[in-house]
């Protein structure tokens, strides 16, 4: 357990994604299915979240909004709850996760502790996430979405979504029906058991639970009021598997286009 202190007040390190509250992150490897970031040009293979060229960056103000809302925020509340902010070039909404290092499946830890090499390697255990038909759907089920809350969920602070109208929440009720396809998967190839799919953005960890209850409880009315306040949506068209080496650090692995095909369904926008 790691203790730092921030304005005089002494905040445990318990939660094993952060390192320290500069904010530093510690080594933390897994999995997950997330949707692509809209206005970008997808490269093949394996490729850093970070790296990936933006080239329409009006389709992710959302993002920029809500990075600057955290910046912008109520300075103190930050400070007396350990309060560490992602990087704004870190942001994702997540569709499903995937297997990490504190599962405790030994079938996947070399495919973990290889990332993100070990990606350009197809395993059967990354082949239930690679060839789910959830990257499919997603690609045929452009879905936009609008922050609906900004709340504390465990240990992090998140920017709640929820479908803009009729079409996008027809498009995601397909996309969580694929999903629910791959929970099934990862439980009967990994036994692995998947939370309930809470479309987010996480804006930042809280260094431990108390701190992150205390956040939640005092939460800023700026923070509350923000999704009234907020004019921006974003669309996401398509989605992949990531690999993950900590919460700052992502890579995207190229969907098979045979695996999107096999589904009859497109291959993204």
């Amino acid at each position: 357990m790691t203790r730092r202190s921030v304005r005089g007040a002494a905040l445990d390190i318990t939660n094993a994604k952060v390192a320290s509250l500069a904010p530093t992150w510690r080594p933390y490897r897994g999995l997950s299915v997330l949707f692509d970031n809209p206005g970008t040009r997808l490269p093949p293979g394996v490729a850093r979240l970070e790296d990936i060229a933006v080239v329409e960056p009006e389709r992710q103000r959302l993002y920029d909004d809500l990075a600057c809302a955290v910046a912008d925020g109520d300075e103190g509340w930050r400070d007396r709850h350990g309060l560490c902010p992602l990087p704004r070039r870190s942001y994702h909404v997540t569709v499903c996760d995937g297997p990490n290092q504190h599962s405790g499946i030994p079938s996947v830890s070399a495919l973990l502790d290889g990332l993100p090499a070990s990606l350009e390697r197809q395993t059967n255990e990354l082949g239930v996430m690679t060839g789910a038909r959830v990257l499919a759907v997603a690609a045929d089920n452009a879905v936009t979405l609008a922050v609906s809350e900004i709340v504390v969920r465990g240990h992090v602070l998140a920017a709640g979504l929820v479908p803009v109208d009729p079409v996008s929440d027809t498009a995601l009720d397909r996309i969580a029906a694929a999903r629910a396809e791959l929970v099934d998967g990862l439980w009967t190839v990994l036994r692995l058991r998947t939370q309930h799919w809470y479309p987010h953005v996480s804006l930042g960890y809280f260094p431990n639970r108390r701190a992150a209850a205390a956040a939640g409880a005092a939460l800023p009315t700026a923070y509350q009021d923000l999704p009234a306040v907020l004019d921006e949506s974003i669309t996401f068209a398509s989605a992949a598997v990531h690999g993950f080496t900590d919460m700052a650090s992502f890579f995207r692995v190229e969907p098979h286009a045979t695996a999107l095909r096999s589904h009859g369904l497109g291959t993204g926008r």
